[in-house]
């Protein structure tokens, strides 16, 4: 015979199971939804890189109009694609440091981290690690990678801001040095 306290146990613990689940779809969800931001961080920092290195770039190289090199400029002309210059060299290196890999989680144990799955020796260590863990266990993994991803999101956005400002800047100030040198 069954006790009613058995069937409230039962149901429960299926309750939290149910939870949990949700759960961990919700973490699934979270993790494509950050990951796709960051590779559109990527991507974002990618172009101001290229956009900021090849404008600073001309500035450095062509003879026939860059406000730095061109006889008779004169000096309002050259401080201003000096300026230019030094900002989208700025710009450039904040693209830089916005695609450059930077998780402080390289020393994390967390089973999810990829750093973590290479550390062992073989499948079978990593996968007897796996089936020690509950679902609630994986869930909380899940939860603090989506955590650790999030923190990487928000440091490359911070990146892909300041790139994008300071290369519209130096692009107005590359912009305005050639419109004077040619209007002077």
């Amino acid at each position: 015979m069954t006790h009613p306290s058995d069937s409230t146990n039962s149901s429960g613990a299926h309750s939290e199971a149910a939870g949990l689940q949700i759960q961990l779809q919700y973490a699934d969800t979270q993790q494509a939804y950050i990951t796709s931001y960051i590779q559109l961080a990527d991507t974002k920092c990618a172009w101001s890189f290229a956009a900021s290195a090849a404008l600073a770039a001309y500035i450095i190289t062509n003879t026939s109009s860059s406000p730095l090199l061109l006889d008779g400029a004169t000096g309002a002309v050259r401080g201003l694609g000096l300026i230019a210059l030094a900002l989208l060299i700025a710009s450039a290196a904040y693209a830089f440091l916005g695609i450059a890999p930077r998780l402080k989680s390289s020393r994390s144990t967390d089973p999810f981290f990829f750093g973590t799955v290479a550390r062992h020796e073989s499948p079978g260590q990593f996968a007897q690690q796996i089936s020690s863990l509950s679902l609630s266990d994986v869930v909380t993994i899940r939860l603090r990678h989506n955590f650790d991803i999030a923190r990487v999101c928000t440091r490359k956005y911070f990146f892909v801001k300041a790139s994008l400002w300071i290369g519209i800047a130096g692009a107005m100030c590359l912009g305005l040095a050639l419109l004077l040198n040619k209007c002077g």
